[in-house]
């Protein structure tokens, strides 16, 4: 209540249902809900904008959000854990929040191929195939103008890290964080990994960010590590 939400697909908000920008040329989708205005919404300047799968574009709405650098750079991803009463477990749901004012020129610059292999490297990756996660990843990086998206850096690191790959995970994470102090998710693996190697200086860095980022999704975070480090020690028993 009291609130101005923008329907991003036009299903409710009059301006993009009625004064939607032309289709991009060559996008593909599945989803009858083709209408999209990013300028409109960029313009308007959301606190948060979620999609309709958390973070992963794939109504054309999103995708068409994401060749826009100005959201790249203004908005990064957050996270909370949420717990229904009825479930066992919970979830991390992930948004994006407005870091900084949109400055300068709104237009798409980023091409249709950065966003979707990124979106293809998603779904390999939420599959378990994270080779082949890491391939599409690898496409977007190829075709994506500098700096790359630290979240797609961070994906692609994500799949290192799942098969076992850690040397360049942690390489990987290094260099977002030298970026970019306020990837959370970042700081929580960087903490996981520092806490395994007994890096005790470094993971208390890595451990006050979190605090500072995320500090109702932390004690989930340390619980999480704490189990992680008891498996650890059983294995190297």
């Amino acid at each position: 209540m009291g609130h101005h939400i923008i329907d991003m697909l036009g299903l409710t908000d009059s301006t993009i249902a009625k004064h939607g920008e032309p289709p991009i040329k060559g996008m593909l989708s599945t989803w009858k809900e083709s209408k999209h205005n990013s300028t409109y919404i960029l313009e308007s300047e959301p606190d948060y904008i979620m999609f309709s799968t958390g973070v992963k574009p794939s109504a054309p709405a999103e995708k068409a959000l994401m060749l826009y650098p100005r959201f790249l750079q203004s908005y990064r991803q957050l996270g909370w854990y949420v717990q229904p009463d009825y479930a066992q477990s919970g979830s991390v749901q992930m948004v994006f929040k407005k870091k900084e004012h949109i400055s300068g020129e709104i237009k798409p610059s980023y091409p249709l191929a950065f966003v979707d292999n990124y979106k293809l490297g998603m779904e390999a990756y939420s599959s378990g195939n994270q080779k082949q996660a890491i391939s599409y990843f690898n496409k977007a990086i190829s075709v994506s103008p500098k700096p790359v998206y630290n979240y797609l850096l961070y994906q692609k690191g994500f799949s290192h890290r799942l098969i076992n790959d850690h040397e360049t995970a942690m390489k990987i994470l290094d260099y977002i964080l030298e970026k970019d102090s306020t990837i959370f998710m970042a700081h929580r693996d960087m903490f996981l990994y520092e806490v395994l190697l007994q890096n005790q200086k470094k993971a208390a860095i890595h451990k006050r960010w979190l605090q500072e980022i995320v500090p109702w999704y932390y004690p989930r975070i340390d619980s999480s590590m704490q189990k992680t480090v008891r498996a650890s020690q059983n294995q190297s028993r």
